[in-house]
């Protein structure tokens, strides 16, 4: 009886082995490129980042986040993989991670960073894609392609590599923080939801406007 538990304790060791290597690597880095708020302030250690993928277009995220705000941009993506501000640096506005997780359904597919300025889907965010940067199209992770499959090498994800075509929603600019250590750094910068006031007025504009063309015809 103890050789057969044995055994049945090689076996299962052995499966998890099997399961744990079948998973897709990717690393996250972001560090010469920080990550900032929309008011260029860095982003605090704990703040959640997302790794996954979309079929929807830049203009159909930016009108899910005039409308919903923050969750329903992240209810247009199917999320991979989360990690936090902080992870593998111990320092704001940055991350180091090495991300391991089943790939199914995601192998090839072009990867997108969702990153919110608080420690669940809410508030501030953005959404980045790697591109090709300054002239590089080699099969590098310029392109922020997963890996082709969960034994294919892990890819590089940083966010230096993303240029302006890269970003779906926030900015490019810099961090304007005393109290970081990327104070002054170019930086990624996420999107604020319009105040509801701001969204008001506009509206209000819209519906002016087309009421003095009527009042000309």
């Amino acid at each position: 009886m103890k050789g057969i538990i044995k055994v049945s304790a090689v076996i299962a060791a052995a499966v998890l082995c099997v399961s744990a290597a079948q998973a897709m690597t990717v690393g996250l880095t972001a560090a010469s490129w920080p990550i900032g708020d929309a008011n260029s302030l860095g982003l605090a250690q704990g703040d959640l980042v997302e790794l996954g993928i979309t079929s929807h277009t830049a203009a159909q995220i930016d009108s899910a986040f005039t409308g919903g705000g923050a969750s329903a941009v992240q209810a247009l993506f199917t999320i991979w993989a989360t990690d936090t501000i902080g992870d593998g640096t111990g320092a704001d506005s940055s991350i180091a991670a090495t991300i391991v997780s089943p790939g199914a359904g995601f192998f090839g597919a072009q990867a997108y960073m969702l990153v919110f300025n608080q420690s669940s889907v809410g508030g501030n965010v953005g959404v980045f894609a790697g591109t090709p940067f300054n002239g590089q199209t080699s099969a590098n992770a310029d392109s922020w392609l997963y890996p082709l499959s969960d034994s294919a090498g892990a890819k590089q994800f940083d966010t230096g590599d993303v240029n302006a075509n890269g970003v779906v929603l926030g900015s490019i600019g810099a961090i304007n923080d005393g109290s970081s250590v990327f104070n002054g750094s170019p930086a990624l910068l996420l999107a604020t939801v319009p105040e509801p006031s701001s969204i008001a007025l506009v509206v209000l504009g819209l519906l002016g406007g087309f009421g003095l063309i009527r009042r000309r015809r």
